[in-house]
């Protein structure tokens, strides 16, 4: 299972908002379920599995960019062709967060579950010690 919590998606920005509505408008524009990961513990309880262990990761990039500067890249074409910004608006907001990244000003945190040996599920009703970490990957 891999998955992250996109309803921390957030960009600080210098709009007098903070970013805020751009935070928004790229959880309506890029994400289905912004809180799908809070839902995973119980919703694999109401179908029958225990969440047996996870482990989730803290991605940052503060002052500049680098995990985050591919995604971002992206935005000059995605955010046009999803009909969010036109395509001066997403070059102007890609060039404030390279500018921001430049200058040592980026921000933009994020949390994720990796595959595999970061997470396993077993069946209710399977004996302990027969599921296999990488069991949820598979699912």
């Amino acid at each position: 299972m891999f998955d992250g919590d996109y309803a921390l998606l957030t960009f600080a920005t210098e709009a007098t908002d903070g970013g805020a509505a751009s935070d928004a408008l790229m959880h309506r524009t890029i994400v289905a379920n912004s809180r799908m990961m809070r839902t995973i513990p119980r919703s694999l309880a109401g179908i029958g599995f225990d969440l047996v262990w996870s482990r989730g990761y803290l991605v940052a990039d503060i002052g500049r960019m680098d995990f985050w500067a591919p995604g971002i890249t992206s935005f000059r074409v995605l955010l046009p062709k999803a009909s969010a910004m036109s395509e001066t608006k997403a070059g102007a907001f890609n060039d404030s967060l390279e500018r921001a990244s430049a200058e040592s000003r980026f921000f933009r945190p994020a949390t994720s579950t990796p595959p595999s040996r970061n997470g396993a599920i077993r069946q209710q009703d399977q004996e302990p010690g027969l599921w296999q970490p990488d069991c949820a990957a598979r699912l």
